[in-house]
């Protein structure tokens, strides 16, 4: 296929300098990943390969996932697109702002679009003769946000939830492996009674041995709360800890201990697990 000379009609090698410009922006700096999915995606289109820009090859090609890879099990792409879309946003209304050149990534596709911005004359004319009707817009925009507020309070977002268990966190002394299966447990009886939305335990696997923080992997799979599930010897029994916790702060909303004699086998693990979650469902099913 003959190279492109242009795309979405502007230059080629404008939008290369462009791209640069961007990865190479002190915002991005730390953001490897992020940057991969730029250049291979922009680098696709251009050489007219946008048809095979799927979540799977993504997966494959910019998170060096495994020939295994199932995008429905392990949400990376998704996580990181939402990622990417809100790191343009931030670049273009900050250092990129007099960038004439924009790369968006509409929602429901890993393709770049590629706009020209108009020049901020061009831009504004349009808007002053519809300025009485974009300030009735913005009124009965206020009024719609007020009646929302009013009715049902300040809208949040609901919670997605990872389960992990501590022992994958750490590597200290009287960790008992119990932890895991419980945590197991608890993430399929969260799934199974609705409570919240939970990160699938097949995707949370793939952290057992890569020796992250919790925030790193609530970052990974688009965790809001994470509950990390401790289970240490005390006094001839086991102690198993929950830990409520906000992604990204840290901060420790709630803690839930319980006693058990034995969790050796499946049926204890799942019992300990069903109260857990009946204990902490009314805290997880609050907007936050």
């Amino acid at each position: 296929m003959p190279e492109l000379t242009e795309m979405d009609g502007i230059p080629v090698q404008e939008i290369r300098d462009h791209l640069e410009r961007v990865v190479g922006d002190d915002l991005f700096a730390g953001a490897a990943r992020l940057c991969r999915f730029l250049r291979f995606t922009v680098e696709s289109k251009l050489s007219g390969r946008e048809a095979q820009v799927k979540e799977y090859v993504l997966g494959r090609e910019v998170f060096d996932r495994n020939d295994d890879y199932d995008p429905r099990l392990d949400p990376i792409v998704r996580v990181e697109a939402r990622r990417l879309r809100a790191k343009l946003t931030e670049y273009y209304e900050g250092p990129g702002r007099a960038e004439a050149v924009r790369l968006e990534y509409p929602r429901g596709t890993y393709v770049p679009v590629v706009t020209r911005r108009l020049p901020p004359v061009l831009a504004a004319a349009p808007n002053r003769l519809r300025l009485p009707w974009f300030r009735i817009g913005v009124a009965i925009g206020l009024i719609a946000v007020a009646l929302a507020f009013y009715r049902l309070g300040p809208l949040r977002s609901p919670q997605t939830v990872a389960v992990i268990p501590v022992r994958w966190l750490s590597n200290a002394g009287g960790l008992d492996n119990a932890d895991a299966g419980i945590a197991e447990a608890v993430d399929a009886e969260l799934a199974n009674r609705e409570v919240v939305r939970v990160i699938a335990w097949p995707v949370l696997l793939g952290y057992q041995t890569k020796h992250v923080t919790s925030d790193e992997i609530a970052s990974d799979v688009g965790a809001s709360t994470i509950l990390l599930i401790s289970v240490r010897d005390v006094e001839r029994q086991k102690l198993v800890s929950v830990f409520v916790m906000d992604a990204g702060s840290n901060r420790k909303r709630r803690a839930e201990s319980y006693f058990r004699e034995d969790l050796t086998t499946f049926a204890s693990q799942r019992a300990v697990a069903h109260q857990i979650v009946s204990d902490l469902a009314p805290l997880l099913r609050q907007a936050h």
